[in-house]
């Protein structure tokens, strides 16, 4: 078979794995097969990160390890702040683990004195989150039904939304944790504005 042929074969072969309308992982993969799953929703690959993870994270993870997640930006996803997502994996067979999809502004913020406008600006974006976030479930229940959890929590520290689902073997936790007033410590501002979607795979 020519290379030509190859690249060809491997395409089709990534088209009948994922459809182009794919944006969350429900059934488990390999890392090679959410490259073409990322490569078809265009995304911008970033590499390998170096992370610590809690035992909680997902089954099976290690407090003291350090894992290497492969991350990418999903460019077609038009919500600010963007999404960022990571696969874990094992390393002997490349199988994905956990999935963590992102929406945190702290992935903007390289310094928390000078880019506090950037924390600042959400405060007045709430009904932007929600909106995000209850577009994130409606798509979520489409897919795996309703939620065994489904939690809309108000307290001084903020608003904190949850959804979860258990399909088999699969994890799915939806998230949203948004600060209405930020807190100070010293010359820093800050505060949490995320939307977070987490699956993994029990071991």
């Amino acid at each position: 078979m020519t290379p030509k042929a190859l690249s060809l074969t491997i395409s089709l072969l990534g088209l009948s794995l994922f459809n182009s309308n794919d944006k969350y992982l429900t059934i488990r993969k390999t890392i090679s097969e959410v490259r073409v799953l990322e490569e078809g929703l265009k995304s911008e690959l970033l590499g390998f990160k170096k992370m610590g993870v809690s035992e909680d994270f997902f089954d099976g993870a290690q407090k003291d390890k350090d894992y290497y997640p492969l991350k990418f930006k999903r460019n077609n996803d038009t919500f600010y702040p963007n999404l960022n997502v990571e696969y874990f994996y094992t390393e002997s067979d490349s199988t994905v683990n956990a999935v963590v999809y992102d929406w945190d502004i702290m992935n903007h913020v390289n310094n928390l004195k000078t880019d506090v406008n950037k924390i600042e600006e959400q405060v007045s974006r709430k009904k932007e989150y929600e909106i995000k976030y209850n577009s994130v479930q409606t798509e979520l229940i489409e897919l795996l039904g309703e939620p065994i959890v489904n939690k809309k929590e108000k307290s001084q520290q903020g608003y904190f939304y949850h959804s979860s689902w258990e399909k088999g073997d699969m994890l799915t936790e939806l998230r949203m944790s948004f600060t209405p007033k930020l807190q100070q410590a010293g010359p820093f501002k800050f505060g949490t504005f995320r939307i977070r979607l987490k699956t993994f795979w029990k071991r």
